[in-house]
């Protein structure tokens, strides 16, 4: 009996070694034929009071399944070409608010449209202030912006608040309980088996290897890419929270309340409309739909948009037609696997912005 036990024992030990032997060689086969671990936000936070905002003076390579790219900011903690301090107010310029689309997840800073309006306004001697975060909602955002505007040895041009369908919504959405921990964001309550994981993707590129893997058979086998756009839907039903009249009012107080804060600073506020990559799949899955698809308003946040800034004489920029064009021209938009705007995309955004945006100083200035 003692002689079973001891030989099982043992099986165990040998299986055991083997296993812990594979993972040795997959690690050390995959690192040979270039795989690296990654991970999406690669440690790139800090504690910004309740929340969160970028490190300081970064250089930092981001690696996921779709992009690889380079994340660096300034000594003033903003997304930029460069490290060290950045020259805010030695020539007039504008600063763009939003959330990870406007911070340009997945391309390398020259390539978000933040980038590419910054080289066109240098033609014009302005220069370009990037506040996006990504994850940020619209009140971490607003802090993030009233400290800005409160320490800026000058004043902006222009503040381009940019609007994506998640960060209207999201205009009630402050986040208490952020922690950081090594540059990662988690919920202060939930933190410790989220941090493991972003732990083992960090160090271990045979856990990215089979995590990437069953993420890409999902998308296969499952449709998650038409199921993550049916999901979406919800956002946009007729009879959903952002049309009652209640959230409305207070999506308005909202806006104008940091709009004011950006007419207080002595700059002027121009809101832009970037609707989300996924949307451009949404009126074909309406129409599979039917009937049904008569209970949702894909101009929902557009139409509030428009609606608030025709009421206050606040210019509006609406990306969503050249977009468009872009999407039935069979421009692909986004990643695989990621639903941010690529390289060609962005270039797309960044010239119609800054377009619109001298063609408003021009006649401003006639």
């Amino acid at each position: 009996m003692k002689l079973t036990q001891s030989r099982k024992g043992l099986a165990l030990i040998a299986a055991a070694i083997t296993v812990l032997a594979c993972m040795v060689l997959l690690e050390l086969g995959l690192r040979l034929v270039g795989r690296r671990p990654s991970n999406m936000t690669d440690g790139i936070f800090e504690q910004y009071k309740n929340t969160y905002r970028l490190k300081k003076d970064l250089v930092k390579i981001s690696h996921t399944p779709s992009y690889t790219c380079k994340i660096v900011t300034n000594a003033h903690g903003f997304r930029d070409q460069g490290t060290g301090a950045a020259p805010i107010g030695r020539r007039p310029f504008v600063v763009y608010v939003g959330e990870s689309l406007t911070f340009g997840n997945g391309v390398d800073f020259g390539e978000t449209f933040v980038g590419v309006s910054g080289r066109l306004l240098d033609r014009e001697g302005m220069d370009v202030v990037n506040l996006a975060v990504g994850g940020h909602r619209f009140p971490e955002q607003e802090e993030l912006l009233r400290d800005f505007l409160s320490s800026a040895p000058a004043r902006p041009s222009a503040v381009l608040i940019v609007f994506s369908p998640m960060f209207i919504e999201g205009f009630e959405d402050a986040r208490p309980g952020i922690v950081v921990k090594n540059g990662y964001i988690f919920d202060a309550s939930n933190w410790f088996w989220p941090y493991v994981r972003v732990m083992m993707g960090n160090v271990s590129a045979s856990y990215c290897f089979f995590r990437d893997n069953i993420r890409r058979i999902q998308v296969r086998f499952q449709g998650e890419g038409t199921a993550a756009i049916r999901a979406m839907l919800s956002s946009y039903a007729v009879s959903g929270r952002m049309n009652t009249p209640e959230v409305k009012n207070r999506l308005f107080d909202r806006i104008e309340a940091v709009d004011e804060l950006i007419l207080a600073a002595g700059a002027v506020p121009v809101h832009v409309y970037l609707p989300l990559s996924t949307d451009f799949g949404l009126p074909e899955v309406l129409s599979e739909l039917g009937e049904a698809g008569a209970e949702y308003d894909l101009g929902l946040y557009l139409t509030l948009l428009k609606e608030y800034s025709a009421g206050r004489d606040v210019p509006l920029i609406d990306v969503g037609p050249v977009l468009g064009e872009l999407h039935r021209a069979g421009g692909k938009l986004n990643f695989e696997q990621d639903a941010h705007y690529n390289a060609e995309a962005n270039s797309v955004i960044g010239e119609f912005i800054t377009r619109a945006l001298m063609e408003g100083i021009a006649r401003g200035r006639s």
